[in-house]
């Protein structure tokens, strides 16, 4: 049975005199149409499916008319709940739209349709209930959906302070972006109220709770503990090099005295015995050492190089840490809704 549809479907579209690559919205129409006055629901239905393509640019009054035709084949195969949404959508499209033409296509397409054009136009507000936004760059959005064209009102406000007024005439989804004024926290009323025909209507009342969020920072690590570093001196023997010099100082200079005494003919072999006996006591002093502390400058380099990585590293959360403050954040709790 299903096979035989799909023939039927296909036969039906093969009899369209325009070929498929050269029809343009209005031609379309025309065939789907005729394809609905013969009962042919599922060969019209193929054709406005294409009506819809975007690669046609079909107007807003052609996508109305397609959407009757649609709505007058649901009628046809008793979907009444399906063709009132296809008015719906005609409607949004093309609020002035006239039906009296197609009227022949079902005898109660206009009863129906008029029944649609009369009732009041549904509206419906999508908001997050809880959510966190960028202090300074994000935005609530705040998504109203109309079944067709009506004129809205959209707005917050903070006591009697509007942060968001959008007052004019709306269809379909529409995205309202809104960020807190200065990025303060504090209450906000959100209210979206549709005007028609019967009077203004409160589509939505709510309550926004505005509340700066802590941001999660990085722990600053302690200070690193004495025994994280190496000794950088040690305690033990060192050779003096100034009891060497100090003895070869004086012993030189006894020798010259000496040297001085025998050319004026009084020299004394004595001195030149207190020099050696000097230079003999600094090279044994220089040989002996002392004890004492020295430097290890491998050890002095190391600590130093760790403090400097260990500050750097502080540094850079310092750093991090106070961009997230700086960026911060804001939640936003709705409470309230459709009216």
């Amino acid at each position: 049975m299903r096979a035989l549809r799909t023939i039927l479907v296909a036969a039906a579209l093969a009899g369209i005199a325009a070929p498929a690559g050269a029809q343009s919205p209005a031609d379309l129409l025309r065939a789907a149409r005729t394809q609905l006055e013969k009962l042919n629901v599922d060969s019209a239905a193929v054709l406005l499916r294409r009506v819809s393509d975007l690669s046609l640019h079909a107007s807003p009054e052609e996508l109305a008319v397609g959407s009757v035709l649609t709505g007058a084949g649901e009628l046809i195969l008793g979907h009444e709940a399906k063709a009132r949404a296809a008015f719906e959508e005609a409607l949004s499209r093309d609020a002035r739209i006239r039906v009296d033409t197609l009227a022949s296509l079902h005898s109660r397409l206009r009863r129906v349709f008029e029944e649609v054009r009369a009732a009041p136009p549904t509206v419906s507000v999508t908001v997050p209930s809880d959510t966190v936004i960028a202090r300074d760059t994000g935005a609530l959005q705040i998504v109203v959906r109309t079944s067709r064209a009506v004129p809205l009102t959209v707005e917050v406000l903070a006591g009697a302070t509007a942060e968001l007024e959008a007052s004019q005439s709306f269809s379909g989804p529409v995205i309202f972006p809104w960020k807190p004024a200065g990025g303060t926290a504090g209450e906000r009323t959100l209210r979206v109220v549709a005007h028609d025909s019967g009077g203004d209507r409160t589509a939505f009342n709510g309550s926004l709770a505005v509340e700066r969020v802590t941001p999660d920072t990085l722990p600053v690590p302690p200070p690193l503990p004495d025994s994280a570093f190496l000794p950088e001196s040690a305690y033990g023997w060192t050779r003096q090099p100034r009891a060497l010099f100090r003895g070869l100082g004086f012993g030189a200079a006894a020798a010259a005295l000496a040297a001085l005494g025998n050319e004026a003919g009084g020299g004394d072999g004595r001195a030149i015995a207190v020099g050696g006996v000097i230079s003999v006591s600094g090279l044994i002093g220089y040989f002996k050492g002392r004890r004492g502390t020295h430097p290890i400058p491998a050890n002095v380099k190391r600590n130093r190089d760790r403090r400097a990585a260990e500050q750097a590293a502080r540094d850079s959360i310092a750093a991090v840490n106070l961009a997230r403050r700086s960026a911060g954040g804001l939640r936003i709790i709705v409470t309230g809704g459709p009216s």
